[in-house]
């Protein structure tokens, strides 16, 4: 009985720090997202400074700037860097704009299925599938892909290990004389097997060891 409730308070605990990860994973979005807006308005602005430099005149400083933030903006996710007339272009894999010129284009967040953050253009339009690089893309598959991944695993191993456990006590009578009962109990929705798995019993005397 003691293994029992240390194994499914173990498989409790691994269910909640998976959960609480994605859910910080799913934070990280709305936060990057801020962090690439704030990069792309400031580099629009910077772009505007260097748009009015006269011919021949020396604008390194300005310069300078605009590439260190158009590097820590390449950091959060991935992007296009072409230069054009106005100043530098810079869009999303995907081909969303994030900056023409002097004007920058912000990105969006909005929940999506299980409340996972989607990631919009400026136009509404979805792009969270071709944000793969940085920062951005790290967390949007941490909370997508890997976590779920996990929890998927873990929910069948629990499922599966209650289910057979179970099967085995069915077969045996306990110290009363009494078939036996199960010792595991789940919940009835599979996803939840890990975070509910729970023992069934709390008297020795329930044991089911005699055939």
């Amino acid at each position: 009985l003691s293994n029992g409730q240390n194994l499914s308070n173990a498989i409790n605990s691994t269910a909640r720090g998976l959960t609480g990860a994605q859910s910080s994973a799913n934070q990280q979005v709305q936060q990057t997202v801020a962090q690439i807006n704030a990069l792309t308005e400031q580099i629009a602005q910077l772009n505007g400074q260097l748009a009015q430099v006269p011919a021949g005149k020396d604008a390194g400083t300005t310069q300078d700037k605009l590439d260190r933030l158009v590097q820590q903006l390449s950091g959060l996710t991935n992007i296009s860097v072409t230069q054009s007339g106005d100043g530098e272009t810079i869009t999303t894999g995907s081909g969303a704009p994030l900056v023409m010129g002097g004007q920058s284009f912000n990105l969006q967040t909005a929940p999506g299925a299980g409340g996972l953050q989607q990631v919009l253009d400026s136009n509404g339009n979805n792009i969270t599938a071709s944000i793969t690089g940085g920062t951005l893309g790290g967390a949007i598959q941490i909370a997508g892909k890997v976590i779920p991944g996990f929890l998927a695993q873990l929910n069948t191993l629990a499922s599966q290990f209650a289910t057979s456990f179970n099967a085995a006590q069915a077969t045996g009578f306990d110290s009363n004389g009494n078939a036996g009962a199960d010792f595991f109990t789940i919940p009835a929705n599979p996803a939840n097997a890990a975070a509910g798995i729970t023992l069934a019993i709390n008297n020795p005397s329930q044991v089911a060891i005699s055939s």
